[in-house]
């Protein structure tokens, strides 16, 4: 199977279409089997970004408006079951908010406004997203170990069952998968461009692409500037050693997510220039309940914090608008998370090493664990420089990211770099095959009963 590396915009071979389509029903058949193809978005963060999309689409602005009878009638007409119970006490007419990031509400918004609030579009676009990202891991596992590396790439995804579960829901972890994969071929093995042959087109693609990531996750920031670096040193001729072609990249990414950057700033007087959720959520990764936990997001310290803020600022909250008190929070909460480092800084050691233990083994499923190791295989089995510059910016990124942050459990922070991973994964397989081959060609036994 001679599946060539291609971007989303060109998928050169028959064969990579084929299987692009194919992945794309397979991500399909969950909703449809279980008649959740039409339902909206699940427990969980798609009911906010299902909410700001509404209101970008209403033109409100990135705002929530929980009271909006539009916006709540889907909700209020599910009989399935309860599940939204809950979801239907939130109150409130439209409020800024800039808590979540931009890149998923902007693409339902979109879609609203073409088509209309009609959830099964945007599950069709996820599963198509999704099986973009997993097409081109295959593509790129092809280009650096041949056709039984592509194979092997597919298998993963097939047998990937967090991220088929994740791929037709409201939720930014496929797309994030795709943006990061598509910069990783651009960046580390000349590939993932629309016109190849042009080096400017190449820095162009890749800072999209980089850019478009952080803005569906701002977590990813630390990764995306991991990629960049490790692109400097190991990358293809377009990146290595060329700070300029690295600087422009930085630049383009930092271009797309400016308009976020600068509403941010706007909307927290400078504060917080890339949201309030980091900040609101701080607590869970640097606490005492953190120091216990291994980092592991539970909302008990967040939770804990807010509810001495609201004993000791009751009245000062009860004045602010619900923005403001986004950011009230958002300050108290990052300011205790301050002072609980400077108290416990020797600790700190400690609970990196927790949440990283965490992150990559404890709430990691056993399908993330085998990738993982099968990743770092591939950097002692197959020489290729993009490979080892690539799975030095996964690894250090994202343990930056937790590092800097908190866990959260069910392996959930390491399903964008599934195709990356897997990547490396198939590559190592084949690796070890090859050797197992050579040293089997090179023992006395082989040779004798050839010899025969």
């Amino acid at each position: 199977m001679n599946i060539k590396a291609g971007s989303i915009l060109h998928l050169p071979s028959l064969k990579a279409r084929c299987a692009f389509l194919a992945l794309a029903i397979f991500y399909l058949l969950g909703p449809i089997i279980s008649g959740s193809l039409y339902h909206p978005p699940e427990v969980g963060d798609g009911h906010d970004y299902d909410m700001l999309a509404y209101s970008l689409s209403e033109g409100d602005g990135f705002a929530n408006n929980w009271s909006a009878r539009a916006w709540r009638a889907p909700y209020e007409l599910f009989v399935v079951d309860d599940r939204f119970t809950d979801l239907l006490t939130r109150q409130g007419d439209v409020e800024i908010t800039t808590y979540r990031p931009p890149g998923l509400p902007v693409l339902l918004a979109v879609i609203y406004e073409i088509f209309g609030r009609e959830f099964w579009i945007w599950r069709i676009a996820g599963a198509l997203l999704a099986a973009g990202a997993y097409a081109i891991a295959a593509g790129l596992s092809n280009k650096i170990a041949g056709p039984i590396a592509g194979w092997l790439c597919l298998l993963f995804a097939l047998n990937d069952e967090l991220f088929t579960s994740y791929a037709p829901t409201f939720m930014t972890e496929t797309c994030t998968a795709l943006a990061l994969i598509w910069a990783a071929g651009i960046l580390f093995f000349d590939s993932g461009s629309p016109w190849p042959a042009r080096a400017r087109s190449k820095i162009i693609c890749a800072g999209l692409a980089l850019g478009l990531a952080a803005a569906l996750r701002s977590a990813a920031l630390p990764l995306v500037g991991c990629m960049l670096l490790a692109a400097y040193f190991t990358g293809v001729s377009a990146f290595k050693g060329r700070v300029v072609s690295i600087l422009v990249a930085a630049i383009i990414v930092s271009a797309v997510l400016s308009p976020w950057v600068i509403y941010n700033s706007r909307s927290t007087a400078g504060q917080f220039p890339l949201g309030t959720q980091w900040p609101i959520n701080v607590p869970d990764g640097f606490s005492d309940e953190a120091l216990q936990t291994g980092g592991l997001w539970t909302t008990i310290a967040t939770s804990r914090v807010e509810q001495a803020m609201d004993s000791a600022e009751e009245q000062k909250l009860e004045s602010l608008t619900p923005a403001q008190r986004e950011v009230a929070r958002a300050t108290y909460n990052r300011s205790q998370a301050v002072l609980w480092i400077q108290a416990h800084l020797s600790d700190m050691p400690l609970l990196a090493a927790r949440k990283l233990q965490a992150l990559w083994y404890i709430h990691a499923n056993l399908f993330q664990v085998s990738l993982a190791f099968l990743a770092l295989v591939a950097i002692f089995l197959v020489r290729n420089r993009g490979l080892m510059g690539l799975l030095s910016a996964v690894f250090i990124g994202q343990s930056l990211i937790v590092v800097m942050s908190w866990v959260v459990p069910n392996g959930r922070f390491l399903i964008p770099l599934h195709p990356m991973l897997a990547v490396a994964a198939a590559a190592g397989l084949v690796g070890f095959y090859r050797m197992a081959s050579r040293w089997r060609r090179a023992s006395p036994n082989f040779i004798e009963t050839n010899n025969n």
